[in-house]
């Protein structure tokens, strides 16, 4: 009888483990499952918030980079020269000479349109506008054919001797930037190395404050300190410098030019080689 009672206890237990585990099974394991489900959804919504956050963030960089070209090729003032004579935003541009655009191929068969300078007469008149202002980008793509020259103008603002505010030449093979300063005085800025002739070169030319930078093909080359430059009315000319004295073809740029322009800021470092990239033949 005492076995028997044993075995009806056994029994009991074992079916009392076996509901409990039912049971538990039943209660929990839906709960575990519902669980791990909501972790798996957060974890879901957790990347698809991070993949959308990247992409906005890449959809904004992509528009700020657009905005930031979209700039570049629209500065102050163009003269493209590689298809009229006039300048793009309707500023004063008068041709003189003989001028002609054609194709201008250079000593490394790189190739484009330009305006060609004889370095007898030909010049554009560009006003009596564009001073300084301490804030100021120029860009000058260009194909010189006579780097034997003394101060042969690409761009001038120098109409008077030691009152033109700047000139941009090749001298004797190097390009050279000069400022008169308010009291007559000037600085020149010259590159540190002589151009190639028959060679197409892009130069940026950077007045920042007190600062003259000399970029050349994309790279920072030379600069120096400055004063504050002199302001005024004087002819602003393409191809020669508006004041001529013997021997006058030497103050003639002879070659092609493709493209003039003006910032009315500065330039930084990655938008000049952003030009440089967009700009110049390969």
């Amino acid at each position: 009888m005492m076995r028997l009672f044993i075995l009806l206890g056994i029994v009991v237990v074992i079916a009392a483990i076996l509901f409990g585990g039912v049971f538990a099974y039943d209660t929990f394991y839906p709960k575990y499952v519902a669980y791990k489900e909501q972790k798996a959804a957060e974890e879901a919504e957790r990347i698809r918030q991070e993949e959308e956050a990247q992409r906005l963030a890449e959809e904004h960089a992509m528009q700020e980079e657009a905005a930031r070209i979209a700039t570049l090729e629209t500065p102050t003032m163009k003269w493209n020269l590689s298809e009229t004579f006039g300048e793009m935003n309707g500023n004063p541009s008068t041709p003189y000479g003989e001028m002609y655009i054609n194709t201008s191929t250079d000593i490394y068969d790189r190739s484009l349109n330009a305006t060609f300078f004889d370095g007898d007469g030909d010049y554009i008149d560009c006003g009596r506008g564009l001073n300084l202002t301490g804030s100021d980008t120029f860009t000058f793509l260009f194909n010189c054919m006579d780097t034997n020259k003394d101060y042969s103008a690409i761009m001038a603002k120098y109409e008077n001797n030691f009152t033109g505010p700047y000139a941009f030449s090749i001298r004797y093979g190097y390009f050279n930037a000069w400022i008169t300063y308010a009291d007559g005085d000037h600085v020149e800025l010259e590159s540190s190395y002589a151009l190639e002739q028959d060679c197409w070169y892009l130069i940026n030319v950077v007045v920042n404050g007190n600062m003259l930078k000399l970029y050349i093909n994309g790279e920072l080359d030379n600069e120096t300190e400055i004063e504050s430059p002199i302001v005024n009315e004087e002819l602003v000319t393409i191809g020669r410098q508006a004041l001529l004295f013997a021997p006058e073809t030497d103050l003639q740029f002879t070659g092609a030019i493709a493209e003039v322009s003006y910032y009315d800021r500065v330039l930084p470092d990655e938008d000049i080689m952003e030009l440089y990239n967009r700009k110049m033949p390969s």
